[in-house]
């Protein structure tokens, strides 16, 4: 039976029909298999499974988060590239630069409360136990404080890449 068990790459192997049919931990990323015809190559990005509610969380932002937003993208800041509403393991990030491993939160007033608090401790530890610095911004700091706001990203963000680009290069000490 002609293209059973293969993908939507029509007669070539597809990584998503593979990974169905092989061992499941291989990482899925797009393209095709190294081995591939002409010697087609892949794009290393994992692809990751959407969360049902960040399309709809991109679409109602809060104004606060809007504003952050447009200071954020297209790289205006130091030229790192940030995400909004980004999957990360269970959660979504309010904007996350894979680049740093950073995460940006804005929070509104229920933060405040301790229900939230805990839910968002809980949310930080994993992010942190993932290699993530976590960020977070009251909605009111955003809004009185943007260029402060947006300095302490930067910051964190240029501390972030070069601890993360300096980490290969040590010798194994974790001084």
């Amino acid at each position: 039976m002609p293209g059973a068990g293969r993908g939507d790459c029509g007669d070539e192997p597809c990584l998503r029909a593979e990974a169905n049919n092989h061992a499941s931990f291989l990482p899925r990323l797009r393209g095709r298999w190294p081995e591939g015809p002409e010697g087609v190559s892949l794009n290393p990005m994992p692809i990751r499974k959407p969360h049902k509610r960040a399309r709809n969380l991109r679409k109602t932002m809060p104004e606060a988060e809007r504003r952050l937003w447009v200071r954020l993208r297209n790289r205006q800041l130091g030229d790192f590239r940030f995400r909004r509403q980004h999957s990360i393991g269970p959660y979504i990030a309010d904007f996350a630069c894979i680049e740093a491993m950073l995460v940006i939160e804005c929070d509104g007033e229920q933060h405040g409360f301790d229900a939230f608090r805990a839910h968002d401790a809980k949310r930080d530890a994993f992010l942190e136990s993932e290699g993530w610095t976590v960020l977070r911004f009251w909605n009111r700091e955003i809004h009185d404080n943007m260029d402060g706001v947006l300095e302490t990203i930067h910051d964190a963000a240029r501390k972030s890449v070069l601890f993360l680009r300096s980490k290969p290069d040590e010798s194994g000490d974790e001084n």
